[in-house]
């Protein structure tokens, strides 16, 4: 009787094995090919950040911004990104109002993201 009991302990144990080698088999190509998209990624990063993207008075160039409204962009952009997508179909003019009373307020992001929305949502 013993001996049934081993053998259906073995049985199941070397299931469990088979399983877990089909999985580390079928997960290495995948890790393997992970490997290759990250470093190919961080290639390209690296081989665009050396050149210039834009050059200055090049047709369709941005205008120059001054610089308190490029770190707000910044900012607003990594903390806000919803927010950062309204603020971009505002006016010029309403955009630097918003940079404007940004600097006022002391730089506080909460305030300018509620301004952008006030604005975005009046002209509609």
């Amino acid at each position: 009787m013993r001996s049934d009991v081993e053998d259906i302990r073995w049985t199941k144990s070397s299931r469990a094995r088979s399983f877990m080698v089909v999985l580390v088999c079928w997960l290495l190509p995948a890790l393997s090919i992970a490997g290759d998209y990250w470093s190919e990624l961080e290639a390209e990063a690296k081989s665009s950040a050396d050149t210039p993207s834009v050059r200055s008075g090049a047709i369709g160039s941005p205008k120059h911004k001054p610089a308190g409204r490029v770190s707000f962009e910044r900012v607003l952009e990594l903390e806000k990104p919803h927010v950062y997508t309204f603020y971009r179909r505002l006016s010029d003019a309403e955009k630097r109002q918003v940079v404007t009373q940004y600097i006022k307020d002391a730089e506080n992001i909460s305030k300018a993201a509620n301004q952008v929305l006030n604005l975005y949502f009046q002209k509609k």
